[in-house]
């Protein structure tokens, strides 16, 4: 058997014995999700009884390697008793805990991604939870506050979406790891090739998107004020064409490339360009017959890989990220995605880290207009006592009078534009 899969340890899939038989089972992975299995166990199935719900360990595993791990969290039973049972990824143990509420004015981000896992694993049982392994998101001081709201929020929210990078779990030796990577951890020596194992491919980029030549310019000349061009050494022509002309005709884009004043190395970055560069947020479909099942000098396709593809007829030619993978476990088949997403950027994190939620936005709007208007009120009865002090000071018409409290009760009409003052009996 190529694939296996395993209930708690003990194998419930092979195509050999009746009563072993899974049907349909198709695994599910994809960058910085926890990824899903489903299969659909008979009634005959001889560890029918023994799938349950949220504790079971599921493993799924290509030859000898661990391809993804996790636990039932939906089961269906049909007509005919047959269960349907969903899984999730080990990802998603992060959902099973909460972070108390702290602040950290100044945390190594790598000391604080150490601490919301640490937080997580006093939580839950010792199957699900994670030891940190591998870290080579650059390391930095940073403010981060925590609220009472999941585990996996705040690794999504305050560590890859504000730093970037990619979470992988692995289990070695029983011990669950995560490692949080600035780049894709794995090689592959397999390429995806047209007319090689290329079956089928499709992707995002549109022919607005593509150029088939391109107009490289350099550094300017200080004494002719031009960029440098590839004419010199390009038989006079300024514009570097790719074979793609044949197909698409020609598209000609102007690109910079700063700090180049060799026409030699322009000449090369724009080959690149119409190579390689133009499809930074390049992603597409394909469905790739694995060399590895034919030789196992290749390696097989797995999530988190660099793959170089190659494809002419579709203006590519380079290596690009593995995000996602569908396997089907009966037929061996897999349809990968592969290409690059749009570069992360640093998101508004604050709102995230103080969690404030739209409600809670409009509960702290309202809140300012209130003290607003108390501040207002407040002005308007400080001027109102000013001008009553102005008024005093100018003599128009206020008297003062002074005395004790015998000679105060003794007036018997008292003047409403004289102020008393009663001096104390002590």
């Amino acid at each position: 058997m190529i694939y296996n899969v395993t209930l708690d340890g003990v194998s419930i899939f092979n195509y050999e014995y009746p009563d072993m038989v899974l049907l349909d089972p198709k695994l599910e992975t994809e960058l910085n999700t926890s990824g899903s299995f489903e299969f659909t166990m008979p009634a005959s199935h001889v560890f029918y009884d023994n799938v349950q719900l949220l504790t079971s360990d599921i493993e799924v595993y290509e030859g000898d390697h661990l391809l993804w791990f996790g636990r039932p969290v939906e089961i269906k039973t049909d007509y005919y008793r047959q269960k349907r049972v969903t899984c999730e990824g080990a990802l998603a143990y992060f959902n099973d805990s909460v972070q108390e509420m702290q602040e950290f004015s100044s945390i190594s981000i790598q000391d604080f991604f150490r601490h919301v896992v640490s937080v997580h694993n006093q939580q839950v049982a010792e199957n699900r939870q994670f030891a940190v392994g591998n870290i080579t998101i650059p390391d930095k001081k940073v403010y981060r506050k925590l609220q009472y709201e999941q585990t996996m929020d705040v690794l999504k929210k305050q560590c890859l979406s504000a730093e970037g990078g990619y979470f992988f779990v692995r289990r070695e030796n029983g011990v669950n790891y995560i490692d949080w990577l600035s780049e894709m951890p794995y090689s592959c020596n397999q390429p995806i090739e047209f007319g090689l194992n290329l079956l089928n491919i499709s992707g995002d980029i549109g022919g607005e998107d593509v150029a088939t030549c391109v107009l490289p310019l350099g550094d300017t000349d200080s004494e002719t004020g031009q960029p440098l061009t590839v004419a010199s050494i390009n038989n006079g022509k300024k514009i570097v064409e790719s074979e793609a002309v044949s197909v698409y005709g020609k598209i000609t884009k102007a690109v910079t490339f700063s700090g180049v004043s060799d026409p030699r190395t322009l000449y090369q970055d724009g080959v690149e360009y119409l190579n390689s560069l133009q499809f930074d947020h390049l992603s597409i479909e394909c469905d790739a017959s694995e060399l590895h099942f034919l030789n196992s000098n290749f390696e097989a396709f797995q999530v988190g890989q660099m793959i170089h593809c190659v494809s002419k007829p579709h203006l590519v030619d380079r290596d690009l990220p593995l995000t996602k993978m569908s396997l089907k476990l009966d037929t061996a088949t897999k349809q990968i995605t592969l290409g690059t997403s749009a570069k992360q950027t640093l998101t508004e994190i604050y709102a995230d880290m103080t969690d404030s939620s739209d409600a809670e936005t409009q509960d702290l709007e309202d809140n300012v207009t209130d003290l607003q208007d108390n501040i207002s009120d407040m002005q308007d009865d400080i001027s109102d006592m000013q001008d009553q002090i102005d008024n005093m000071s100018e003599g128009d018409g206020w008297h003062h009078w002074f005395g004790s409290q015998e000679e105060y009760d003794a007036i018997s009409e008292k003047d409403a534009e004289t102020v008393y003052f009663i001096e104390s009996s002590e």
